[in-house]
Parts: structure tokens; sequence; C-alpha cells
């Protein structure tokens, strides 16, 4: 059998294994620090569910404890095994031989790793030069890794077959960059179920913009609300919803009342109706310092939104400047106010982008995403020299 992947034009012919006439059922196995309520970790329980119900044996493995959250029981209902390690913080050797001995018992046709348990997989590496190695880059090279951890991805690139494969233009050229003598460098832009946000828009008083996001510091709320405060004063009839949790919260919290803007910005916390709420939003905007691709910002043009956003990762590749959204320097909260400004006083140009991105997104569909990293895992489970 013959499967056929379309990259940048071209056409690629892989053959894969068949057992009675069907391509050979993978056994594979994704592991993650822990996952918790964000863009990664969303984007391997989505591929994992998928990967199961094609029948592939699929096993989640997290290296720290359970949180008894959405994602981890969606994976656990849905029948796929998810281990947790309980490792303690930081490196820890008695976790590598745990993880090591764990994976050599296992056997996986395709390991795929998001994150930094990239780095307890190499001693398996060494021992296992057949199993498919694959690694999510969800965020620059130079972000994604301390300095030590990069000489040993560098290391499992470059001898021991493991694939980065980049989330977005932008991230592969500082792998790239940062990873010198790759033999391969794929990339495959992250996928959303579409349908699932393309809901009615609802109808609401004032122009509301909407950020999604956890409250850290490199997602930077503190120059959005800024950017708002300056935007507030030359137009009282616009509103914020902020959508996530996280260390900065409180802090947001106090700042919002000291700019005098409190009773127009809404701290939503971590909320299960996404989609409802970007249906009730006019414009999506992201202030964060950097990124990889954010979900956030698909999810945006599939619920039809215009996206402003700073001139992260992963936004410069998907934004077309004034036909799908907007970008701005980052950490530039006049420039920010300005395009906010901008927006909620030209209606007409908000409803345009919005039928524009609505068909913008069907190209980060969740299936697209899927299918190539099927495809991939295939390509190199047929022993193809890397």
């Amino acid at each position: 059998m013959t499967l056929k992947q379309k990259q940048n034009g071209s056409v690629i012919f892989i053959k894969t294994k068949v057992l009675g006439g069907r391509m050979k059922k993978l056994k594979i196995i994704h592991i993650i620090q822990s996952i918790v309520i964000h863009g990664a970790e969303k984007m391997l329980m989505d591929m994992a569910l998928y990967q199961k119900k094609a029948g592939h044996d699929v096993t989640v493995v997290s290296q720290y404890s359970r949180w008894g959250n959405e994602y981890e029981k969606k994976l656990e209902e849905s029948g796929i095994r998810v281990i947790y390690f309980e490792k303690p913080k930081g490196f820890n050797l008695k976790h590598l031989a745990k993880l090591t001995y764990f994976m050599i018992k296992e056997k996986p046709d395709v390991v795929h790793t998001h994150l930094h348990a990239a780095i307890y997989l190499i001693p398996y590496y060494m021992i296992n030069r057949k199993c498919v190695k694959i690694h999510t880059v969800h965020s620059v090279a130079s972000y994604e890794f301390g300095k030590i951890h990069r000489i040993f991805q560098r290391f499992a690139y470059r001898f021991l077959g493991e694939v980065p494969v980049s989330i977005c233009k932008s991230v592969q050229k500082t792998v790239i960059n940062e990873y010198k003598s790759l033999k391969n460098a794929p990339i495959i832009y992250n996928g959303i179920i579409c349908e699932n946000f393309d809901l009615p828009k609802k109808k609401h008083d004032g122009f509301i913009f909407i950020n999604v996001a956890s409250h850290t510091d490199v997602k930077n709320q503190a120059m959005l609300l800024n950017a708002f405060e300056k935007a507030f004063k030359k137009n009282h009839n616009i509103h914020l919803l902020l959508i996530g949790d996280g260390p900065k919260r409180k802090e947001l919290e106090y700042q919002a009342k000291l700019l005098d803007i409190d009773k127009n910005v809404n701290f939503l916390g971590i909320r299960h109706d996404v989609p409802d709420l970007l249906a009730l939003a006019d414009v999506f905007v992201l202030s964060s310092d950097t990124e990889g691709m954010p979900l956030s910002i698909i999810e945006a043009f599939a619920a039809g939104l215009p996206v402003l956003s700073t001139a992260v990762s992963g936004s410069i590749d998907v934004i077309k400047e004034a036909k799908n959204g907007f970008i701005v320097p980052i950490g530039d909260s006049d420039a920010l106010a300005d395009k906010m400004i901008y927006l909620a006083n030209n209606e007409t140009i908000v409803h345009n982008i919005s039928n524009n991105n609505k068909k913008y997104s069907k190209e980060f569909d969740f299936d697209i995403m899927n299918k190539k990293y099927i495809n991939l895992y295939y390509k190199y489970f047929q022993g193809e020299k890397r």
C-alpha cells in the first residue's frame, strides 16, 4: 500500500508495511512533563484521541502526578492508557532509570515527545535505534530548552535519529539555526476541530476583545491591560474578557483596579465553554512576548474573529495584515491600543475579516494535522535513512 503526502508542492510516496491488506497498526507512546491545561497538552490530548479512534495502540505518559483535570479525564475515559510517574521536580536520575526500563519493556513503534520530556528518552534511544523518534517543537528553539538540554537534543537529532517537528515556519527557522546540520526538520502546523468553533455570533452590548491564555509573564497580559486602559480613554464602549489562570492573575486583577478599568475587564478563569465565549466576542487579542504556534489564534480564526497579535512566532506566519488580522511590535502597548481603537471604530472591517477567517481556518483543520503526523510515523517506520 502507498500513502501520498504533499509537502511544499511536491508529492512524496510512502511505502508502508501491510498486514492482510491493511496498514500495520502502530504502538505509539506520547510522553510529556505533565498534563495541565495548556496548548501543547491540548494538542497531545486531541492527537492521542484521534490515533486511538484510528485503531492504533496509544499510551500517554505524564512524568508528573495526576491533576484530575478535564484533559486527563478525557484521555482515561476514551480507553487510552495514561501512566503517571510522579517524578520529583528537577532532573532526576531515578526517574530516568525508571522511564528507560518502562520503555524497554513496552517496545513502542513510535515515541512522540513533547516539551521537556524529550531529554529523558535519550538513553532509550541509544538502546533502541529502530523505533520512530518524533519530538514536537512547541516553541522557539532557544526558549524551548536550557543550554545544557539543547546540547543533548543536538546529539539526539544528529546521531540518534530523533526528528524535530516544528509547528510553524518561524519555529522551524529557529530549530535550523540552533541545531546545525539537521538532516530533517519538517513542519506540521497545529490543528483544531474547526466545526467546534463555528457557532452563530451572540448579540451583546459594546465591543468585546477576548484573550485566551495562561496568566504568566510570557503572555504579558500586563501590557494588554495597559493598552486597554489607553483605548478605553477614547472609547468607553469596549470590554475585555480574559480567559485562563496562572501565577500572575491576582497581580493582573490588582492592576486592572489601579487603572480603573476593572468594570470593563472580566477575569473568567479556566473555562470549558471557550467556543461560546469566542462567539460572544468581536476581536481576539494576543499580547505574548514569545510563542510557538498558538492554538488560540487558530480557534479565533474558526470562530470568525479578527486576530490582533504581537509579532511572535506563529502569529507572523498565519496573520496577513488587514486581511485576517493585525500585527503590532512585541511589548508596544501604544501600538496595541491604537489597533484596538481602530477595530472598535470600524465594524465593517471586522465583519469582512470575520468572513475571511472562517474560510482560512479550514487550512488548519485537525484532520489535516493528524494525517500528516501519521504519515510521518509511517515514513520513518519503514526505516528511511535520516
